[in-house]
């Protein structure tokens, strides 16, 4: 019934097969005294902290270890350099079978709390086995007990300029009254966009729904023209700008309070975020992440240099959000990974002590050992704690009433 080939081809697959089963079987076997977390009550950005916190483990906890366990509020392990970090004093109990131990802190977890527990390498299982996972396994946020609601309104056709559609992204909190703003601008390096459709975002994982459901501020996402929509930065400037102006115009028509607006950008949409916030009066606060803030001093940096979207145009002075502070600049926060070789975070430093030396108000977040992006993308080592940190920015200078 088989012919050669068949035959040779079943041998092939018979061999591929079970190569991959011994591979398996070899990985299985290193994984054998791997211990790691199975489970944790607690996660994401709206915790139920009325219920106990504990954490399965796959094998026993050895008890003697249980104080390489380090649980904070504010930050994870010391990070940010800049937050609020602060230990958190208790006592874990651990299960019968000693897999389960369950955290009684001395003091009660209250609503909107960033706790993390950092297990160190030095934590081990009773078969000892040392915890291998690194740092900072657990963040969240505990249940400020508020629900909002969202409505995303999308805005199709903003504007055309040059055959090129630029839309609008508005997430709007249901049940508030006046309603603070937060704009947001995009990265990804000035690229993506087509010829004729330009796209925008509202900020990526939690943080989007976060801002608008459980502390009512509206969250506005702009398009601009990239390098994919022949874009360059004083048009991708005057994108950003007219987006503002809609949001102004349109304040009463959605309910919006734009005596408390905000501006952010992130990577390539920080210094054209920072240079609008620089000379827009009616923004009155400021959020960089990963922003280059000076062309004309780029320092260490593979990003900016060069001329590639226009960034030198009419001059690195004339596009530099430093070279523009006014007098009373918006109140400034500013993150950081100190590991960024795309965009170094001298330039987070700099621009925080440039704000600070004309009299205004500015703080910084440095993440140690971070690199541009990745800490904080969505499921990133530190994606919680750069929320909570933005989340608790908002709460202080929009005056918001809630945790």
């Amino acid at each position: 019934m088989f012919g050669p080939k068949l035959f040779t081809c079943f041998l092939v697959i018979s061999f591929f097969v079970n190569t991959q089963s011994v591979a398996q079987q070899s990985k299985d076997k290193q994984n054998e005294g791997e211990f790691k977390i199975v489970n944790c009550s607690h996660s994401g950005v709206s915790a139920d902290y009325s219920k106990p916190l504990s954490i399965t483990f796959n094998q026993p906890v050895d008890k003697s270890s249980l104080n390489e366990i380090i649980v904070t509020s504010g930050g994870s392990s010391r990070q940010p350099i800049g937050g609020n970090f602060q230990i958190l004093r208790g006592i874990w109990i651990v299960s019968q079978d000693a897999k389960i131990i369950t955290f009684r802190p001395s003091k009660d977890f209250v609503g909107g709390m960033l706790i993390s527990i950092t297990l160190t390498e030095k934590f081990r299982s009773l078969e000892g086995n040392h915890f291998k996972n690194g740092k900072d396994i657990i963040s969240f946020i505990t249940d400020n007990g508020n629900e909002f609601g969202i409505d995303t309104i999308t805005i199709d056709t903003l504007k055309i300029e040059d055959g090129n559609v630029i839309p609008l992204i508005i997430s709007l909190p249901k049940n508030a009254n006046k309603i603070p703003v937060l704009i947001f601008v995009h990265g990804g390096g000035w690229t993506g966009g087509t010829a004729t459709q330009s796209f925008a975002a509202l900020p990526t994982g939690h943080a989007s729904t976060y801002l608008t459901n459980k502390l009512g501020v509206t969250v506005v996402g702009v398009a601009y023209r990239c390098k994919g929509s022949n874009g360059n930065f004083t048009k991708a400037k005057q994108d950003v700008e007219d987006a503002i102006q809609f949001i102004k115009t349109n304040a009463k028509k959605y309910n919006l309070d734009t005596s408390r607006m905000g501006l952010s950008g992130e990577s390539a949409g920080a210094p054209l975020s920072a240079l609008i916030a620089q000379e827009d009066p009616d923004i009155k606060y400021y959020i960089g992440i990963n922003g280059i803030y000076d062309f004309e001093n780029n320092n260490i940096g593979q990003f900016g240099p060069g001329n590639d979207f226009g960034q030198q145009i009419p001059s690195t002075t004339a596009n530099s959000a430093i070279s523009h502070i006014r007098p009373n600049p918006p109140t400034t926060m500013l993150i950081h990974g100190n590991k960024d070789i795309t965009i170094s975070h001298i330039q987070s430093e700099k621009f925080n002590q440039a704000v600070i030396s004309v009299g205004g108000q500015s703080e910084i977040r440095i993440y140690d050992g971070q690199p541009h992006w990745e800490f904080y993308m969505p499921g990133g080592k530190y994606e919680i704690s750069t929320l909570y940190q933005i989340k608790e920015f908002l709460i202080k200078v929009m005056g918001l009433d809630v945790d």
